[in-house]
């Protein structure tokens, strides 16, 4: 902050419109009850995951099939409200994609998630994916202190609608507008 003014100083941004794919995809879980709420599109009902005694021993993981391959971004999970607080949800995770639903591929592990304050947590990819399978594998979560289940109300898979070369393994095309060295709250450098 200088002369009462706050500044919001980013290095670089890339912005695109991303495209939901999974809206009824076909979901697996190993146990826990209303999977097939996770891609129904609606926010109304929730799936939860069998409990457990403490928050890292946990044996949750959620693979969801795509209609087809897909170019993919990032996955959105929506966990559940409670009296307007976030319920049982993830603190860290692994992510994996497949072709197949058979060998599977890390993209990322996240050991501190954001807390979901006003809605969905987004687990962005490093860089794009073709994909059909993704799966999701809770390491940690967060509850009440004394029984802990993953409770989620969906899980969006997001498309980058930025083609991704196989060989490459990262988009085909830069994205058409990157800034660099924006300031918010002082004179844009663009």
């Amino acid at each position: 902050a200088s002369n009462n003014h706050y500044y919001l100083k980013i290095a670089e941004a890339a912005i695109y419109a991303p495209a939901e794919v999974s809206v009824n995809a076909e979901v697996t879980v190993d146990n826990g009850t209303g999977a097939d709420k996770l891609t129904d599109g609606k926010l109304d009902a929730y799936y939860e995951s069998e409990s457990y005694t403490n928050s890292v021993d946990v044996d949750a993981p959620i693979v969801i099939k795509l209609a087809k391959t897909e170019s993919i971004g990032a996955v959105r999970v929506y966990p559940n409200f409670v009296d307007g607080k976030p319920v049982n949800f993830m603190k860290a995770a692994q992510v994996y994609v497949s072709n197949d639903g058979e060998t599977w591929e890390s993209v990322m592990e996240l050991t501190l998630i954001a807390d979901p304050l006003n809605g969905a947590q987004l687990l962005l990819f490093p860089q794009g994916k073709l994909a059909q399978y993704v799966k999701i594998v809770p390491m940690q979560l967060v509850g009440d202190g004394k029984q802990f289940s993953l409770q989620l109300r969906e899980v969006d898979i997001v498309g980058t609608k930025v083609p991704v070369d196989p060989n490459a393994g990262g988009p085909v095309q830069k994205l058409e507008k990157v800034y660099t060295n924006v300031e918010i709250g002082g004179n844009p450098v663009l």
